[in-house]
């Protein structure tokens, strides 16, 4: 499918709306986008190069050919040229469409998300904040995604600051009652276990299962991720008697389905040396890995 601000181009290209020129510039950004959709990096290199060298190319299709030549640097594993190919087109879109488009937006996010890739976490973060504009919901998702790539480079403390920044704004936007409330705070709380603050991560977990349990039936799959999730960090912290208690709770209300609390409560009891009553557990887990 045509890139999201290629399709007009290739639609007056096709009626013969454009003179030779454009429609020679619209063939390339075709031919581009096909390139890259498919995986040929090369050809995309060529069409995008064809393109640098048109004598007339409109905002419009600067704006597309940025977006292009970003997203080809993306594939290669070069985000901070992608970032710098992204500005271009949001340049680009905000003079074709105006600051205010739904291209210009959508611009300015594959700016952000380039910064992001490349690890400038604070700059992808304002980026975010300022093209959210007031949506919490669509910024709190961008944070927690900010979240994990700051945990998985190791920045422990970066990464709980956004995922406690996640959760005051999901809670802004959704309500300290909602279920996704609930899962930003579970995901703040395993950060906070992995920097052993223990305490800060006992409450940002019962947080998240006292909602869970009130916006949840007994026996649903976010009930029993929520326990399941508290069983764990109870067993991480030696507690093994509360572990076991809220492992048999998940299990007693998962009734005939399966429970995620049966692999942990199974990994538990083999720990213990109760292999009997472990298999039966265990039996009670989804197929396939964790």
């Amino acid at each position: 499918m045509p890139g999201r601000s290629l399709l007009p181009f290739l639609l007056l290209a096709g009626a013969g709306c454009l003179p030779a020129p454009a429609r020679g510039v619209a063939a390339s950004l075709a031919s581009a986008d096909r390139a890259l959709h498919r995986g040929r990096a090369e050809e995309a290199e060529r069409a995008l190069a064809d393109l640098s060298a048109a004598p007339r190319v409109s905002a419009a299709q600067r704006a597309e050919a940025g977006r292009l030549e970003g997203e080809l640097r993306l594939q290669q594993g070069r985000p901070q040229e992608a970032a710098a190919s992204f500005e271009r087109a949001r340049d680009a879109a905000e003079k074709a469409y105006g600051p205010a488009s739904p291209e210009a937006r959508a611009a300015r996010l594959d700016v952000a998300d380039a910064k992001a890739a490349a690890g400038e976490t604070r700059e992808a973060e304002r980026l975010y904040r300022a093209w959210a504009d007031g949506r919490g919901g669509e910024l709190a998702e961008r944070l927690s995604e900010l979240a994990l790539g700051s945990q998985s480079r190791g920045r422990a403390a970066e990464a709980e600051r956004l995922y406690r920044a996640a959760v005051e704004e999901t809670e802004s936007a959704l309500g300290k009652g909602d279920p996704l409330t609930a899962a930003r705070l579970s995901d703040w709380g395993l950060q906070l276990q992995r920097m052993e603050r223990f305490a800060d991560a006992e409450a940002a977990y019962r947080r998240a299962l006292a909602i869970v349990e009130k916006a949840s039936p007994p026996g649903h799959p976010r009930r029993d991720a929520a326990l399941n999730a508290w069983g764990l960090f109870l067993e991480g912290r030696g507690r093994n008697a509360e572990a076991e208690e809220v492992y048999r709770r998940a299990l007693k209300e998962a009734g005939p389905r399966r429970s995620e609390a049966g692999r942990s409560y199974g990994s538990l009891l083999r720990r213990l040396g109760r292999e009997a009553e472990a298999a039966a557990a265990e039996a009670k887990a989804p197929a396939g890995p964790r």
